[in-house]
């Protein structure tokens, strides 16, 4: 005959009702197994996926905070590893070193119950091409899986009105440098598929000349042209800069103030085109 899923909230609405556990009882007070309580909050693993390159799998949890149902997501070792899954404390998920076993044998067992309904889409941790013809953040059915990136991630978007930025570009684009600047910006994508190296355009010379304009101009191609968003200073750490250029990949790096270099670990300008190229 059929079983009954455990799934029942009275005061809670269930973001995810597909979902089904007929081991454990989920409600509004948190998981039991047989009158035990495994944890003081209502959770389920809700999606899964797989990175295309690493192919680690990941899955999605969503838990009840008191306010609402939060999303973590993360990566498979961690949420079945007692010692790494106490980590999630952080965040106000309920679990701890007393209950921290049964309550990975409880997301086993959910998983499994659910492994039909868990089917890992593809993800990505980074920016560009993969594959052939595969291009993120683009490519329909792919999910962003590189937390530790998430307010680079954000800052590609689309926003604001294509014919308003078309009128207000053409008119800017009169102005050779500003230009070359967008030119740079439209060729990043192109040179895995020309088989080009990397390059650097660089624009220097007097404040008030435009420089920081034609630099948020050719980030607006992209996303968020701001300081903070796309646009980031070179005021940093060697593995700052190039992790941020391992990120974008195939999406143009936007760096501006190049004459603070003198007051981080670049030695000069050749040492600092190596190694973000």
């Amino acid at each position: 005959h059929a079983q009954m899923n455990n799934i029942n909230f009275d005061d809670l609405d269930n973001p995810y009702p597909e979902l089904c556990s007929y081991t454990y009882d989920i409600n509004d007070d948190g998981v039991f197994l047989e009158g035990e309580q495994i944890c003081t909050q209502p959770v389920m693993i809700f999606g899964a996926s797989k990175n295309i390159e690493s192919k680690e799998v990941s899955f999605y949890i969503t838990f009840w905070d008191g306010r609402s149902w939060r999303t973590l997501p993360e990566k498979r070792e961690t949420l079945f590893s007692p010692a790494k899954i106490i980590s999630l404390a952080s965040y106000g998920l309920s679990v701890h070193g007393e209950n921290a076993k049964k309550f990975i044998k409880f997301l086993d067992v959910f998983e499994s119950e659910n492994r039909e309904r868990l089917v890992p889409k593809l993800s990505f941790s980074r920016l560009g091409w993969f594959g052939k013809n595969q291009f993120a953040p683009y490519e329909p059915g792919m999910v962003f899986s590189g937390q530790e990136n998430q307010e680079l991630y954000d800052s590609v978007k689309e926003a604001g009105s294509l014919e308003a930025w078309i009128v207000r570009m053409r008119e800017l684009r009169k102005n050779t440098v500003f230009r070359m600047a967008m030119a740079a910006s439209f060729a990043s994508p192109r040179l895995k598929k020309a088989g080009i190296n990397p390059f650097v355009f660089h624009m220097w010379g007097p404040s008030g000349t435009g420089k920081t304009v034609s630099l948020m101009a050719a980030a607006s191609i992209w996303g968020d042209p701001q300081n903070g968003g796309l646009l980031k200073t070179v005021n940093s750490t060697t593995n700052y800069a190039v992790n941020l250029a391992a990120f974008f990949c195939s999406v143009p790096v936007f760096l501006d103030e190049l004459q603070t270099m003198s007051k981080n670990d670049w030695s000069s300008i050749e040492t600092f085109v190596m190694a973000i190229t």
